[in-house]
């Protein structure tokens, strides 16, 4: 059996100490660089963090985000019959995303997916392809899709689902 010297015994503690070192400072670093970038939320209250405030995601108009908070559906945030969007405006605030501008698929969240969000111009569509599926999906979700039924109430669905419609009849 070979016998460590005493200076070979302390070098390796040294060297250990040195990487565990490393690491703590990288680890350190790393953890200020998310709060740095992470805003914290005010006390008491929960951080939300919209998908359309990633880059390359269309912000919502001055005039939906009125319409939505000025609304009184008792449907969360989903604004009334009377103050619906347009088609089009609700498609690209909460559609186009994943789904992509024309519906093509090819959109900045959708390269992060694993699941791939359904081409709307080829299909297929696996709840239908009638106005009436499409807008039951659009509010109730499915798989990694979330539902919207807080944000877009059913007259706007219905108009989105036309709309979707109307991207695969335009290839």
């Amino acid at each position: 059996m070979l016998q460590e010297s005493p200076e070979s015994t302390q070098s390796g503690r040294i060297a250990f100490i040195k990487i565990f070192l490393w690491g703590a400072c990288i680890t350190a670093v790393l953890v200020g660089l998310i709060f740095l970038y992470v805003p914290a939320a005010p006390k008491g209250q929960q951080k939300t963090v919209s998908i359309s405030q990633y880059e390359g995601a269309p912000a919502a108009t001055a005039e939906s985000a009125q319409s939505a908070s000025s609304s009184g559906s008792g449907e969360g945030n989903a604004p009334s019959a009377e103050t619906s969007r347009s088609p089009e405006n609700v498609y690209q605030t909460y559609c186009a995303q994943c789904h992509g501008k024309r519906g093509d698929g090819d959109a900045p969240m959708a390269r992060m997916m694993s699941s791939k969000p359904t081409h709307l111009i080829n299909g297929p569509f696996r709840f239908g392809r009638d106005p009436q599926s499409i807008a039951q999906l659009i509010r109730s979700g499915s798989g990694a899709m979330p539902g919207f039924k807080d944000e877009i109430n059913e007259q706007e669905a219905e108009g989105v689902a036309a709309f979707v419609l109307g991207l695969a009849e335009q290839k």
